[in-house]
C-alpha cells in the first residue's frame, strides 16, 4: 500500500513539474519591415531584454523565438542602418507586426565615390575607406585629417600642425602628386603647385560630414591625376544640419627645442535652411600653437666656413644660416 501511494506521489509531482516546464515556454511570432518603404527586412537581429536568447529575421522578415520569460516580455530590433526599437509584448495570441525607421547611421553606408552615384558601401564595385562623422567626432587626433591614419592601407605624412598628407599604399610623399583630393564634388589642387595641400587648405572639422577614400588607381573616373587614389571630403548639407555649432579644443606640443606649448583650435559653424531651395553656411575657424623651433644656428661667415657661435642670430643682422629650414643639417658644396 505504502509503495502504490509512493508511485502516485512520484506521478504526480512529475505531471506538475512538466506543467510548469510547458507554461514557462513562450513562444512568440512576428516579422519586421522598413517603416518607410513597407518591405521585409531580413537578417533583424531580435533579443529578449536581459537574457542572451534571440534570433534573427528570415528572408521575409519573419521571426519566431522561445523563452522562458514571464509576461511583460520585452524585445530588442536592431539593424545595420535602422534605429534600435523596443517592443513590449503581454500576449503570444497574435502575431507581431513591427517596423524599423531608418536611423542616424544609415547614411555611413552610403558613399559616392566609387561610382559617381549614391550606392552602399557593401555594393561598391571598388573597395572604399570611409571615415564617418560618428568616427571623425569620437577621433581624440589635432585635426581629423590625422585621424584618417587609423583607416585600412592609410599612413599619414605628417609635415606640420596643419600640413598632412594622406599616404596610401606605400606612396610616402609630403605633396603626394597622384591623390586627387575633392571638396564636394570640386578638386582641390593648388593652380601653382599641382597637389593638394591637405588640411591647410579645406574645410573645418565642424563643417564635414564624412570622407571617402578610393586606396589605387581611379583615372577611369577623376582624370589621369587619379593615378594614386581619390579622397572624397563631403561637408554637412545646410538643408539638414542647421543652426550654430561651436567647437573649442586645446592640447599641448611637444618638442625637444621648443619644450611644451600650448595649442588651441576654435571654430564656429552658422547654417540656416532659408526655403526648399536655398541655404546658406559659414564657417569661422582659428587654430595656434607651436609648429617647431629651429635647433640648428651655425653661421655661414664670409669666406662659407662655418661659424658655430649659437648666438650669433641674435646679436648680428648678417645672419646667413647653415640649415635655414630647421633642425636638419645638410651639406653645401662651393
Amino acid at each position: 500500500m505504502k509503495t502504490k501511494t509512493l508511485f502516485k506521489r512520484v506521478i504526480l509531482m512529475s505531471a506538475m513539474l512538466l506543467l510548469n516546464i510547458i507554461h514557462a515556454q513562450t513562444t512568440i511570432n512576428g516579422s519586421v519591415v522598413d517603416e518607410k518603404t513597407n518591405q521585409p527586412l531580413p537578417g533583424v537581429n531580435i533579443l529578449v531584454k536581459g537574457t542572451y536568447t534571440g534570433v534573427s529575421a528570415d528572408f521575409d522578415g519573419n521571426f519566431s523565438i522561445t523563452t522562458d520569460e514571464e509576461f511583460p516580455i520585452t524585445l530588442e530590433l536592431s539593424y545595420l542602418g535602422f534605429g534600435t526599437k523596443t517592443v513590449e509584448v503581454t500576449s503570444a495570441d497574435a502575431a507581431l507586426n513591427i517596423s524599423l525607421a531608418p536611423g542616424s547611421d544609415a547614411l555611413d553606408e552610403i558613399v559616392i565615390s566609387a561610382s559617381r552615384t549614391p550606392e552602399r558601401i557593401f555594393e561598391s564595385p571598388v573597395p572604399v575607406e570611409k571615415y564617418s562623422l560618428k568616427k571623425i567626432e569620437a577621433s581624440t587626433t589635432a585635426d581629423f585629417f590625422n585621424g584618417l591614419g587609423n583607416l585600412r592601407s592609410v599612413n599619414i605624412t605628417e609635415a606640420g600642425l596643419v600640413f598632412n598628407q594622406v599616404s596610401i599604399r606605400g606612396f610616402s610623399d609630403v605633396y603626394m602628386e597622384g591623390l586627387v583630393t575633392l571638396v564636394d564634388g570640386m578638386n582641390n589642387q593648388a593652380p601653382v603647385f599641382g597637389f593638394a595641400f591637405g588640411n591647410m587648405i579645406g574645410l573645418h572639422q565642424l563643417d564635414v560630414q564624412s570622407i571617402e577614400l578610393l586606396p589605387g588607381a581611379s583615372s577611369a573616373l577623376y582624370g589621369a591625376d587619379a593615378y594614386k587614389g581619390t579622397m572624397f571630403i563631403n561637408s554637412k548639407n545646410p538643408f539638414d544640419h542647421e543652426g550654430i555649432s561651436v567647437m573649442y579644443r586645446t592640447g599641448v606640443t611637444e618638442q625637444d627645442v621648443a619644450g611644451s606649448n600650448s595649442f588651441t583650435d576654435i571654430g564656429v559653424r552658422l547654417a540656416k535652411k532659408l526655403s526648399d531651395k536655398w541655404a546658406i553656411k559659414a564657417t569661422i575657424a582659428h587654430k595656434e600653437g607651436t609648429d617647431w623651433v629651429p635647433g640648428d644656428y651655425r653661421h655661414y661667415n664670409a669666406d662659407r666656413s662655418i661659424n658655430t657661435n649659437a648666438n650669433y642670430k641674435t646679436q648680428f643682422s648678417n645672419y646667413d644660416g647653415v640649415n635655414t629650414e630647421g633642425e636638419y643639417t645638410f651639406t653645401t658644396n662651393t
